[in-house]
């Protein structure tokens, strides 16, 4: 009988973050249309970097109303069979541009995925276009916005069904090589661009002397262009200054 209670008392407590998480309670607590209606501002003309564990670049909210990619760019740092492409600077990884994004569209082939859901969700947030339902409720923020996608950690699970499980990735040292990308791509579309990094962990020591400090030490100094967001467990949204 008391864990029947406990279950209640949680599910009531839960219930208003549930309910006013998404959608147009959450919208209006953010004042997003008034950001719309006053300033008339959609994400036009600007870059969404999302930093996390990939993109479903077929859902409907990243598709423009002719059926082509919003992407500019998706960097799949776990997989490196294109490390060594005539696109690829870096090293590591593999890049495609939108181009490769709408003929794999086309083909209904794959190119990367976000089986956790994680790296697809977040992006929904920030800038889906709601095209998936009807009206505008379930909109992003900025949905008019350009977007571009880097797959640097890939979350473990095992296999259920008839789906294959999947093993953890992540390596710090992609973080440069990200921040690095992100920058060389912002340049040479001439746009401006913010950036949240979702990683799941603050990936070792706050006090600068991890990888990850480092990487975006040296990353803001190059990125003047793009205020970047860190994700982590302790902070839902960390804007960080210059």
């Amino acid at each position: 009988m008391m864990r029947y209670f406990s279950t209640i008392i949680l599910a009531l407590f839960l219930l208003p973050s549930l309910i006013f998480a998404t959608g147009n309670p959450g919208r209006e607590e953010a004042k997003i249309d008034q950001v719309y209606s006053q300033f008339g501002l959609t994400g036009k003309g600007t870059v969404v970097v999302m930093i996390d564990r990939g993109i479903d670049y077929t859902h409907p909210d990243f598709l423009d109303a002719n059926g082509q990619t919003r992407l500019a760019y998706l960097f799949d740092l776990i997989d490196d069979s294109g490390a060594n492409a005539s696109n690829n600077t870096y090293g590591r990884g593999t890049i495609y541009t939108a181009d490769d994004i709408n003929a794999s569209l086309q083909a209904g082939t794959t190119l990367s995925t976000d089986r956790f859901g994680h790296g697809t969700a977040t992006t929904s947030i920030a800038c889906g276009n709601g095209s998936a339902v009807d009206g505008d409720e379930f909109r992003g923020v900025a949905y008019e916005a350009t977007i571009i996608s880097v797959k640097v950690t890939q979350d473990g699970f095992p296999a259920f069904g008839n789906q294959p499980g999947e093993a953890g990735v992540f390596d710090p040292g992609d973080i440069p090589v990200a921040l690095q990308f992100v920058a060389d791509k912002l340049e040479e579309l001439g746009m401006p661009g913010v950036a949240l990094i979702n990683l799941g962990s603050v990936g070792g020591p706050t006090d600068g002397t991890s990888t990850i400090c480092r990487a975006l030490k040296t990353g803001l100094c190059s990125l003047s262009s793009m205020p970047p967001c860190i994700g982590c467990p302790r902070a839902s949204l960390i804007r960080t200054r210059r």
